[in-house]
């Protein structure tokens, strides 16, 4: 490793203080050097799946679709998401720093695979010309015993590899380790290849990383929907914010000082409790994905990308951080990007 002067370059000495997970090794040059291109990104594009598409991150902020009955009254409720919490990011940043908001666009579909990702979203993603793609693919692909991991990877590099040669830059959301879940154990060792070979290609390829592989918070089921799959609006910030690390930029002040990766304090759930909801989860969310993985039916059948065209993404505000750690679980987070009215409130 090389020793560096942190004079000649105060880019430099930030990307190395944020790195996500450095060990504040201050005079050591990590092994690739992120630097932010926020004057570059003038154009935002999201493609990939649920997550990226912002299940369950309600823009209503009367209706918590975490909640099960609140997905079925809402399944065509107006969302966020991480990659929407992101551009917002992005589009506040870039206005202080003296430029036009982000032009934004978010075609990615739920349910979708990492072949119609590819095949089908990132064309018309490139045909937008944008300067930063937002991607995520292979979940649902590594959920179906019969894909294989390196059918998926191949997939991945071939969408990456167009990208780049596009002249994009491409940041790429990296999952969190599985949460507790029937099907979600299933996947996991796969899951852990995945990642693997998908952080070595990102390297490969010189691409940003949305890094939640190895993210302890994650684990905490307070950050997650009651399919035990899809973040709740504190868990898509959370990605927004390791995103903003990953590309290069701090977090907002709100989620420093550590609060970003602090442990969540312990909630203790009673044994009676964990049998009730998992037997509501078997209802809800297993058995009805078994019904659909055998009849070959996705919940993005006939759905369209929310937010198809370019358009201005309204600055979002600095988001003030943890309710949970604030003590105010339950609560609604009511600051996803500041104007609601660009999401589609339903898909034609």
């Amino acid at each position: 490793m090389t020793s560096i002067s942190f004079s000649h370059s105060a880019i430099l000495k930030r990307a190395i203080e944020k790195r996500p997970y450095s060990d504040n090794k201050k005079d050591i040059l990590p092994a690739r050097l992120i630097i932010p291109h926020l004057s570059k990104w003038n154009t935002v594009v999201t493609i990939g799946d649920s997550v990226n598409e912002g299940l369950w991150d309600s823009a209503d902020p009367n209706v918590d679709l975490t909640k099960y009955e609140n997905q079925e009254a809402h399944w065509d409720g107006p969302v966020y998401g991480w990659a929407d919490r992101l551009a917002g990011h992005l589009s506040y940043r870039r206005v202080q720093a003296g430029f036009e908001p982000v032009q934004y666009a978010n075609l990615a579909i739920r349910g979708k695979l990492i072949e119609f990702i590819v095949d089908e979203e990132l064309p018309q993603a490139l045909k937008l010309h944008p300067d930063l793609v937002i991607m995520d693919g292979g979940g649902n692909d590594i959920l179906r015993p019969d894909d294989s991991v390196d059918s998926i990877m191949r997939y991945i590099e071939h969408g990456i590899k167009q990208v780049r040669e596009s002249g994009s830059d491409l940041i790429f959301l990296i999952p969190p380790q599985a949460t507790d879940g029937f099907v979600m154990d299933l996947s996991r060792y796969k899951r852990a290849d995945y990642v693997a070979r998908l952080q070595s290609m990102l390297l490969r390829y010189d691409c940003y990383a949305a890094d939640l592989w190895e993210y302890k918070p994650f684990k905490d089921p307070r950050l997650w929907a009651e399919d035990r799959i899809h973040p709740t609006p504190e868990c898509h910030e959370r990605a927004a914010q390791i995103a903003l690390i990953g590309l290069g930029l701090e977090c907002d002040p709100g989620w420093d000082h550590g609060e970003l990766w602090t442990t969540l304090p312990y909630m203790k759930a009673p044994l009676t409790s964990k049998v009730k909801t998992t037997l509501q989860w078997d209802k809800n969310y297993l058995t009805p994905w078994l019904s659909h993985r055998y009849h070959n039916v996705s919940s993005g059948d006939g759905r369209e990308g929310k937010r198809r065209e370019l358009s201005p993404m309204p600055p979002s505000q600095p988001h003030p951080g943890s309710l949970i750690l604030a003590g105010k679980y339950g609560e609604p987070d009511l600051n996803g990007p500041s104007d609601p009215q660009w999401v589609e409130s339903k898909v034609e």
